[in-house]
C-alpha cells in the first residue's frame, strides 16, 4: 500500500478535440513541491501540485478540475501514522483497527450524522426475498490466517419493489457453538411486529415492546430448576418452575433476584410423607387461597405471581396432594 501510493503511475488517455493523447501521471514522494502537468505536446496542460508533507495526497477531481493537496479531509495516505484520509472516511491503522465516519457539516437534524450506504442494483427492480445489503463478523479459523464470517446483519426486500413499493425488514445472523451454520435469530419486519428465534432448549430473558401481534411458531420451554434443600430459595432470574422433593419439614425463603410487575413462577412439591410447610415473608396469600402450613404424600403445586404494588409474591394457584 505504501509503495502504490507514495509512487503512483497511472496511464491516461485523453482526448482533446478529435485526437488522442497518452500521458502519465507521477506523483513524486512527499519531498518533491513541483508542479506535474498532462500535457498535448506542450499546450492545453492541466496542472496539479504533488504534497509537500507527510501526507501523500492522491489526484482527485473536485468537479471542476484535478487537484492535491495536503489537507487531512482530502484523498490521502500519511506514511507517519499509516493512515488513508478522505472527506468522509478515516480508515485507521492496522493496528487499531477501526474505521470511523464523521460528518463534519454543520447541520443537526433527524437526517444529520455520519453513516454507510450499501446499494443492491442488479440492473432490474428489487424482488420479493432479495438481499438489499448486508454487514458481516468473523474472524480467522487456524494459524494460516484462513477467514470466515459467522454473524452479521442483512436488509432483505419483503415484495417486489417499484417506485411506490419497498418494503423491507432487517436481520440479526449469528452462528451456534460447535456449529458452522449461521441462522437467523431477530428479525425487524415491515408490518410493525418483531420475532425471534432460539435454538431449542436455550433460555432468554429480554424485556421488549411488541406493536401488533406478537405470534411463536415454537414451543416455550420453561427453566425447571431441582431445589432439594430444608430451606430453599427460589431464584426467580433463573427459574420458571421450581422442582423439589420434601422429606422433612421445609421453609420456602424470599425469592432471590430482581422480580419484574406480573411475573411468575411455580414449586413443584413432591412430599414422601406429610411435611410442615413455612414461608418467607414476601409470600402473601388470600382468604380464598391460603398458602398451607403442611403437605401430605404426594405432589403439591403452587403458582405465584409478583406484584410490584404490594412487593409480595401472590398466591395465584395451589393444587394439594395429586
Amino acid at each position: 500500500m505504501k509503495k502504490f501510493l507514495s509512487f503512483l503511475s497511472i496511464s491516461l488517455l485523453i482526448a482533446i478535440g478529435a485526437q488522442i493523447v497518452s500521458a502519465d501521471i507521477y506523483n513524486p514522494p512527499a519531498t518533491v513541491s513541483t508542479p506535474v502537468s498532462i500535457a498535448n505536446g506542450g499546450t492545453n496542460n492541466t496542472s496539479f501540485l504533488a504534497p509537500a508533507s507527510g501526507i501523500n495526497a492522491i489526484p482527485w477531481f473536485n468537479g471542476t478540475s484535478l487537484v492535491t493537496n495536503t489537507s487531512v479531509l482530502d484523498l490521502g495516505y500519511s506514511s507517519t501514522t499509516d493512515t488513508i484520509y478522505t472527506n468522509q472516511i478515516k480508515i485507521a491503522s492496522p493496528q487499531t483497527t477501526v474505521a470511523t465516519f464523521t460528518n463534519t457539516t454543520n447541520s443537526q437534524s433527524a437526517l444529520g450524522g455520519a453513516g454507510m450506504i450499501g446499494y443492491a442494483n442488479p440492473g432490474t427492480a428489487m424482488l420479493n426475498g432479495s438481499r438489499l445489503g448486508f454487514y458481516l463478523f468473523g474472524g480467522t479459523t487456524d494459524a494460516a490466517s484462513t477467514t470466515i464470517n459467522s454473524s452479521g446483519m442483512q436488509g432483505m426486500a419483503t415484495e417486489n419493489w417499484s417506485a411506490t413499493n419497498q418494503g423491507s425488514d432487517v436481520e440479526i445472523v449469528t452462528t451456534p457453538n460447535a456449529t458452522t451454520t449461521a441462522a437467523r435469530r431477530v428479525v425487524a419486519t415491515f408490518d410493525n411486529n418483531g420475532s425471534f428465534t432460539a435454538n431449542v432448549g436455550t433460555s432468554t430473558l429480554a424485556t421488549t415492546t411488541v406493536q401488533g401481534n406478537f405470534n411463536t411458531t415454537g414451543t416455550y420451554i420453561p427453566r425447571v430448576v431441582a431445589y432439594n434443600n430444608a430451606s430453599t430459595t427460589i431464584n426467580i432470574a433463573t427459574t420458571d418452575i421450581a422442582s423439589t422433593t420434601i422429606a422433612t419439614a421445609t421453609t420456602f425463603v424470599n425469592p432471590v433476584g430482581t422480580p419484574v410487575d406480573g411475573q411468575m413462577f411455580e414449586v413443584w412439591g413432591v412430599a414422601t410423607s406429610t411435611q410442615n410447610i413455612f414461608y418467607g415473608t414476601n409470600f402473601a396469600s388470600s382468604t380464598d387461597l391460603s398458602n398451607v402450613s403442611s403437605v401430605a404424600t404426594g405432589t403439591t403445586k403452587w403458582i405465584y405471581e409478583y406484584r410490584a404494588s404490594s412487593g409480595k409474591w401472590e398466591l395465584n394457584g395451589l393444587l394439594k396432594t395429586y
